[in-house]
């Protein structure tokens, strides 16, 4: 069986035999690799693996016309009124607040 003593005495030995020593190497060892950074860096890069969406289209403005009637309409055609003519008379009184309407004009309507 193994004893912790021997489990021990043979970390130490790796960890020995993994440091560097200037005497032996004139450089220092390279730096580990940051894998993280450069598959960002890859990515971005290179070209995406779908395309893009196309932009969404305007809606035409072709569908609804409010304010124009068919041509094959069978509605009759009303035209505006002519010679119209609004008579009546309103004078406001600055020292009451109040305001005054002529009722012999109302008179002649009913």
């Amino acid at each position: 069986m193994f004893s912790n003593e021997n489990l021990r005495s043979d970390l130490d030995d790796k960890k020995q035999s993994e440091t560097w020593n200037l005497q032996t190497c004139g450089f220092p060892p390279a730096p580990p690799l940051r894998s993280s950074s450069t598959i960002k860096r890859n990515l971005a890069s290179s070209a995406p693996l779908k395309p893009l969406p196309l932009p969404p289209r305007k809606p035409s403005k072709k569908g609804v016309k409010l304010f124009q009637l068919s041509r094959n309409s069978m509605d009759p055609k009303i035209s505006f009124p002519t010679n119209v003519s609004h008579e009546l008379h309103v004078v406001f009184d600055a020292q009451t607040g109040e305001f005054k309407v002529s009722l012999l004009q109302f008179v002649s309507f009913y």
